[in-house]
């Protein structure tokens, strides 16, 4: 989320009979409604390490689970393939949104 925030909770909807796509931020809306009424309505609360992922760590292991697809498939002999010779996997660099929304918190109303 370019704002810091954890996440953009967006609804996105497309209606092929109405010609219409409408997409609503919600976690923003309910901000709004937050500073409005003064009531708590978003509540965060971190996960247990256990729970959360590591982003290095899930790039390496997709690599590497695409590197024993691509050996499987070098492996096995051409009249037995049944799909194309899969790409390897290029790892990416963690978006730089995760780090200021790892950081977030919510705004006290005290401020």
């Amino acid at each position: 989320d370019p704002a810091g925030r954890p996440t953009s909770y967006i609804h996105a909807e497309r209606n092929p009979f109405t010609g219409k796509y409408i997409e609503m931020d919600l976690f923003r809306a309910l901000e709004l409604l937050e500073q409005l009424t003064g009531e708590d309505l978003i509540h965060v609360s971190e996960l247990a390490n256990e729970e959360r992922l590591d982003w290095a760590a899930n790039e390496a292991r997709q690599a590497a689970e695409r590197a024993i697809e691509i050996e499987r498939w070098n492996t096995t002999p051409a009249e037995y393939r049944t799909s194309q010779k899969p790409e390897i996997y290029a790892e990416r660099p963690e978006p730089a949104q995760l780090a200021s929304a790892r950081a977030w918190r919510k705004p006290s109303r005290d401020a």
